[in-house]
């Protein structure tokens, strides 16, 4: 990041746990907070300068729509909430024009504007996707495929830094399945390196990600993955490499049993090398940055899903590292078998359920004990599906800070009106909502994904 030209505004919050202007909403009364909320899913934000119609796009992305040709996205129930909330954090009064905002958040900088954003946010720790899904409205300024980072997006470290909190990586599976690809010459050194690859990054990632685009409870068998690595890298080198001289030409063998992947029934990353092993042929693969590279996760996962195989032994695999595992899903009703098949490994899967599926999302994870439902920023539906320390807040929030605001202000007054009515109603006493309150605004992501007392302050304190 580089910081703006105004600095350290001298009026302005800097963090959630410095002044009650920060955190004036976040579980104020019933729910006896405010408490720092944990994240569990979040992807960073820009670095540069934006521009009314680069600000609305991404406003566009956020909602999974396009910029409308008239009107606009200010005039919208997330405009709103933006103007309501945001405004005030950059000194500015609620509900002031969206030129007048923009032109303040210039006026201190992209650096300063952000940072006293998140730090307004009420969030302490961010779990953060590092892996960039593709855009649903296309991209304002192009930028070139060699360009790793093609978003712009911050790093977990650089998140922190400017929220003053902590951030921890959470590993695409996708992503890591092509980084893996580029470095390797064959199918049995891209499935060896594979196993290598998810026990190493399961040292230091807080969690894995996968697409759920399967339908199939059991885990592969060897040849199964064989066969689906073999179609997949032989696709993938044809494809960046344009002119198919990989096609029929690259006849890449039907290879026999070897190690290099761990057992699927067991969590441990052992792996018998000592087997014979048949001769391979190469399929050489552009390097990260070269020609034809793209190291874009949206095309990861376009193209993993042709290979669903592929994709559950990516997931199984995962599974025995004893990190958590997401799944990101439309409809997660054809995950029961998996579900069900997976409860005795002792692994938590988190279930990231696009709506109008989360309800269905947080039924499994009432279903199953190792399972548990991204609750979103709106709690209220999926409270009455599952038991209230199966759900976990996240924002989804991705290039704009002042999404993180928003989302985290929904959230909590969301979730402060209906345990207020709770125990109005005599449903629940107070103490009775101040334990649900910390279990949905971090409790239970702690537990889920081993956070500690390093991550961030359980209670947001004056």
């Amino acid at each position: 990041m580089t910081a703006g030209s105004g600095g350290r505004p001298r009026s302005l919050p800097v963090s959630p746990w410095e002044t009650s202007q920060a955190t004036a909403g976040l579980f104020p009364t019933v729910a006896g907070g405010p408490y720092a909320l944990v994240d569990q899913h979040s992807f960073g934000v820009l670095h540069e300068e934006l521009g009314l119609g680069t600000f609305e796009t991404h406003l566009a992305t956020a909602v999974g729509g396009a910029a409308p040709r008239s009107g606009t996205f200010f005039d919208s129930r997330l405009g709103f909430a933006l103007r309501r909330w945001c405004p005030p954090l950059l000194g500015l009064e609620p509900h002031c024009s969206p030129a007048r905002y923009l032109a303040r958040r210039r006026e201190l900088g992209a650096f300063a504007a952000g940072r006293t954003l998140l730090r307004g946010s009420g969030i302490g720790c961010f779990l953060v996707d590092t892996a960039t899904p593709p855009d649903p409205v296309p991209a304002p300024v192009p930028v070139p495929a060699s360009t790793p980072d093609r978003h712009g997006l911050t790093s977990p470290d650089e998140l922190a830094a400017a929220a003053s909190a902590t951030a921890r990586e959470v590993v695409c599976l996708e992503t890591l399945a092509a980084q893996v690809a580029d470095t390797s010459g064959s199918v049995r050194s891209f499935v060896a390196n594979t196993a290598e690859a998810l026990h190493s990054a399961a040292r230091e990632a807080v969690a894995f990600t996968c697409d759920a685009g399967f339908h199939e409870a059991r885990a592969p068998v060897l040849a199964e993955v064989q066969r689906a690595a073999t179609r997949w890298l032989r696709a993938r080198a044809e494809r960046q490499n344009g002119a198919r001289r990989h096609g029929p030409h690259a006849r890449l063998a039907d290879y026999g049993n070897y190690g290099g992947h761990g057992a699927y029934g067991s969590r441990t990353g052992d792996t018998d090398r000592s087997r014979s092993r048949p001769a391979v042929a190469a399929v050489p693969l552009p390097r990260a940055g070269g020609p034809g590279w793209d190291g874009e996760c949206g095309t990861a996962h376009h193209a993993l899903r042709t290979e669903p195989a592929l994709v559950r032994h990516l997931l199984w695999s995962a599974l025995v590292t004893g990190r958590p595992v997401r799944l990101r899903c439309g409809d997660p009703a054809p995950l029961e078998g998996f579900l069900r098949a997976s409860s005795g490994l002792g692994t938590e899967v988190v279930l990231l359920a696009r709506r109008p599926h989360h309800r269905a999302a947080a039924r499994l994870a009432a279903a199953f004990p190792h399972t548990y439902a991204d609750a979103g920023p709106r709690p209220a539906e999926t409270l009455y599906e599952a038991p209230f320390g199966k759900l976990l807040f996240s924002s989804e929030a991705r290039a704009l800070p002042e999404l993180y605001v928003v989302r985290a202000r929904a959230f909590a007054g969301e979730l402060e009106r209906l345990l207020g009515e709770w125990v109005g109603e005599g449903f629940c006493t107070r103490t009775d909502a101040v334990r649900i309150a910390r279990q949905l605004a971090g409790g239970t992501a702690r537990r889920v994904y081993g956070l500690d007392e390093a991550d961030g302050p359980d209670v947001a304190t004056g």
